[in-house]
């Protein structure tokens, strides 16, 4: 199996294709400063994940973060069985109108639902409208964490998912949603 690492820096690429001999992205490095799997991509346009691929760890952390250009991302046929967190999955993604998520959330070696970390995980969306199956994806999570959504200013809508227990600090701020 190959995997991919964390250190690219190239802001080239607009249309980028994962091809079926990656089987893993991992963004996780004890320097959190460091660029994560595609993060600081300013100029790509469109990700497209090969199905099946995974993440490594907490490798999730930043991932697509900073990807300035990028407007519509399907992770849906992504396994996120190994992830432990969103952590600024999709922060800063300033152009992206839609993400399409798996319909259920990673499960952890139990076999339980993934109790996911979401702090940041759209923050800075600026433009997004749309997030698809996130009531499903989330479902093993209890809380919403601080800006989770945070300036989301196109985002009017979102259902809640079952077993939220907590929503953080400026979860919703600077988003057309009110309680």
């Amino acid at each position: 199996s190959s995997k991919l690492g964390y250190t690219f820096t190239i802001n080239s690429v607009i249309r980028t294709e994962l091809p079926s001999s990656i089987d893993f992205l991992d963004s996780s490095n004890a320097n959190h400063n460091q660029y994560r799997c595609f993060n600081g991509f300013t100029n790509v346009i469109e990700i497209k994940p090969n199905d099946g691929l995974s993440f490594i760890a907490d490798g999730t952390f930043k991932a697509f973060a900073n990807c300035k250009a990028l407007t519509e991302i399907d992770v849906s046929m992504m396994n996120f069985n190994y992830a432990k967190t969103t952590y600024s999955l999709f922060e800063y993604c300033e152009k992206l109108v839609t993400v399409t998520l798996p319909e259920q959330a990673g499960v952890d070696s139990e076999g339980d639902a993934i109790n996911y970390e979401t702090d940041y995980m759209f923050n800075g969306c600026k433009v997004l409208a749309t997030i698809n199956n996130i009531y499903g994806f989330m479902s093993g999570t209890n809380r919403m964490n601080q800006k989770m959504f945070n300036t989301c200013n196109a985002l009017e809508n979102i259902k809640i998912w079952d077993g939220v227990t907590s929503v953080g600090a400026e979860a919703f701020r600077g988003t057309k949603i009110s309680s």
